[in-house]
C-alpha cells in the first residue's frame, strides 16, 4: 500500500476548501430563516433537511486530500451531535472561522504550536464565562421555551416536546417514526431497558449512532460470543427463517465473532449487537428478566445450551428495539406476559424487605420502563422526514438544558464571553470573529446587514440584548425566551477549537495514493 505524503504549506488552499465545503450547506441552516438543504442518501433517495448532523455526514468529496480534511472535521463537530444531539451547525460555523483566521496568522509567521497553546487558554476562559451565564431549567414553560427555538419556532412541535419529556424523561426511550396520516400522534408505552447500547458503532442504522428495528427476531445468551461459528449459526437461523434484521443480546462479544457479525451487516441482513453491562458472573438475571419481559428464553451455559448450533426457535419476536451507545430499549407484542408479571412481582417482593437495594430497583425500572413514539405526520415522504429530524434536535436541545442549563440565545452569550483585553492584540480579530460568528450567520441567514445588527447588539447595555430572527427587532432575547442549552454551545466551543488546533499545529498529511485504491 503507497502513501502519498504533502506538506501542509503546500496544501492549504485545499484545506481551506475543504473547509468551506463542509461548513457553507450547513451554516446557512442557521437561525429560525435558515434555509434547508437538499441531499442524496446512499440509497439514492432526495430529502429536504436543516439538520446540520444529517447535511454533514452526507458530505464527501473526489480529491483525496479534501476529503481526509473534510472526514477529520466531520468527526469533530459530530462529537457535538453525539454527546447533547444538536450543535454540528454551530461545531462546523466555528471551526471554519478559526482555520482561516489562523491560516492568515500562520501566513504572518506565528508558529502552529504556540498558536494552538494560545487557542487552548482561550477556549478554556470562553467555557469558564459561558458556565458562569447558565441558567437553570425549571418549569414546563422553560422546556417548551427551549424547544420551539430548536424546532424552528414550531410551536406545536414544542409543545409535544415537553409532553414526551414528561413521560419519557431525561434518558427514557422515544422511537420517532412516520406516520401514515397527516397529523403526528403521541403514543406512550412500556418497555425494557439495558444498561448497554450499541456494542459496534458500524452497526448503526441512523444518522446520530442509533438504530430501530421493528418485528425483530432477538436472540438472548448468557454467553460471551467468540468463536465466528456461533456468529455464523446465529445468523443463519435467521437469514433461513426468511427475517433481515437481528438483534443479539449477550454477556459480552469478543475475539472473530465481532468481526463476522460486522462483515455480515448490511449485506441482505442488519444486526444489532447489544452487551448489558449489569451481566456478570454473578448476575445474570437482567438477561432473564429481558427473556421473560419478551416471552422467551435464555439460552444459558447452566443449562447446556451451545449457540453454534441455534435454530429460529431460540429467538423471541420483540414489537420494537432501539439503541444508542449507551442504551437499548426493547417494547413486546405481550409485555403483559405470565412470565413478565411473575418477574415484576418477585423483584417487588424482594425490594419490600429492602426497600433501598439498588440493584432491585434497577432490575424494577427496567422492565416498567416508560417511552413514548411519535408518529410524525405531513403530506410527503419528504415533510415527514424532515419533521423527524426537527423532532430528534427540539428532544436533545430540551434534556440538555435540563441537565445544564441554558443560555440567552441567538450568539449572545458567545459574544458576552469574550473580553478582548484578555488576549494579545494580534489575535484579537480571531477570537472577536470567533465570538460573533453566530449573530452575523443568524443575521445574514435573515436577510439582514450583519455589521450593523453586530454594531447594535455591542453597544447595548443589556447583557441578554441581541437579535432576534424570528420577528427581526433587537430585544432582550432572555425575555423573548430565545434560549440554547448551555451544553451545546460548550461542545461547540471545545469541540470546534479542538480539531482547528489540531489541523493547524500539524506539518504533514500522510494518505493512501489513490492509484493503490483502485489496484
Amino acid at each position: 500500500m503507497r502513501k502519498q505524503v504533502h506538506k501542509f504549506s503546500d496544501i492549504w488552499p485545499k484545506i481551506l476548501n475543504a473547509v468551506d465545503t463542509i461548513a457553507d450547506p450547513v451554516r446557512g441552516t442557521m437561525g429560525p430563516k435558515g434555509r434547508n438543504v437538499v441531499f442524496e442518501d446512499n440509497d439514492h433517495a432526495l430529502f429536504v433537511t436543516n439538520d446540520g448532523a444529517t447535511i454533514a455526514k452526507s458530505i464527501y468529496v473526489k480529491d483525496p486530500i479534501e476529503n481526509a480534511i473534510i472526514q477529520m472535521i466531520k468527526g469533530s463537530s459530530m462529537k457535538t451531535n453525539t454527546e447533547v444531539g444538536d450543535g454540528t451547525s454551530t461545531s462546523l460555523l466555528l471551526t471554519q472561522v478559526l482555520m482561516h483566521e489562523a491560516h492568515k496568522l500562520l501566513d504572518s509567521g506565528w508558529n502552529g504550536v504556540d498558536l494552538k497553546k494560545e487557542m487552548e487558554e482561550f477556549k478554556d476562559k470562553t467555557i469558564a464565562a459561558l458556565k458562569k451565564n447558565a441558567i437553570p431549567v425549571k418549569t414546563d414553560e422553560d422546556v417548551f421555551k427551549i424547544a420551539k427555538v430548536s424546532s424552528n419556532n414550531d410551536e406545536e412541535m414544542a409543545r409535544n416536546v415537553v409532553k414526551v419529556i414528561k413521560v419519557a424523561g431525561l434518558d427514557g426511550m422515544v422511537f420517532i417514526e412516520s406516520n401514515n396520516k397527516p397529523e403526528t400522534e403521541l403514543v406512550e408505552e412500556l418497555g425494557f431497558q439495558t444498561e448497554g447500547g450499541i456494542f459496534a458503532p458500524e452497526l448503526a442504522t441512523q444518522g446520530r449512532f442509533a438504530a430501530a428495528y421493528q418485528n425483530v427476531p432477538v436472540f438472548i445468551t448468557d454467553k460471551r460470543i467468540y468463536y465466528p461459528e456461533e456468529a455464523e449459526s446465529i445468523l443463519k437461523a435467521v437469514i433461513d427463517a426468511g427475517h433481515k434484521q437481528v438483534v443479539v443480546v449477550a454477556r459480552d462479544f469478543i475475539g472473530q465473532a465481532v468481526a463476522t457479525f460486522i462483515a455480515n451487516h448490511g449485506k441482505g441482513l442488519n444486526i444489532l449487537l447489544i452487551k448489558d453491562e449489569r451481566v456478570s458472573e454473578q448476575n445474570r438475571e437482567t438477561l432473564h428478566d429481558l427473556a421473560a419481559y419478551l416471552g422467551g428464553e435464555v439460552i444459558s451455559e447452566k443449562t447446556g445450551r451451545i449457540v453454534d448450533s441455534v435454530t429460529i426457535d431460540d429467538f423471541v419476536l420483540a414489537d420494537k428495539v432501539w439503541a444508542d451507545p449507551v442504551k437499548a430499549l426493547f417494547t413486546s407484542f405481550n409485555p403483559d406476559n405470565k412470565e413478565a408479571k411473575k418477574t415484576i412481582k418477585s423483584i417487588r417482593e424482594e425490594l419490600k424487605k429492602d426497600k433501598e437495594n439498588e440493584y432491585f430497583k434497577k432490575r424494577l425500572a427496567s422492565l416498567t420502563n416508560g417511552m413514548v413514539t411519535i408518529k410524525a405526520g405531513g403530506a410527503t415522504a419528504i415533510e415527514v422526514k424532515e419533521r423527524i429530524y426537527r423532532y430528534e434536535d427540539a428532544i436533545s436541545a430540551a434534556r440538555a438544558a435540563l441537565r445544564d442549563g441554558y443560555l440567552v440565545g441567538g450568539g449572545v452569550a458567545l459574544l458576552r464571553a469574550f473580553d478582548a483585553s484578555k488576549y494579545p492584540a494580534e489575535l484579537v480579530p480571531m477570537f472577536s470573529k470567533f465570538a460573533s460568528a453566530n449573530i452575523r450567520q443568524i443575521a445574514d441567514n435573515s436577510g439582514e446587514h450583519s455589521p450593523s445588527i453586530l454594531k447594535a447588539i455591542s453597544a447595548s447595555k443589556v447583557a441578554g440584548e441581541g437579535y432576534n430572527a424570528a420577528t427581526g427587532q433587537i430585544e432582550d432575547l432572555e425575555k423573548a425566551g430565545v434560549w440554547d442549552p448551555y451544553k451545546v454551545t460548550e461542545m461547540a466551543v471545545i469541540n470546534s477549537i479542538s480539531i482547528a488546533s489540531q489541523i493547524i499545529s500539524s506539518e504533514y498529511l500522510i494518505i493512501e495514493d489513490e492509484e493503490t485504491k483502485e489496484d
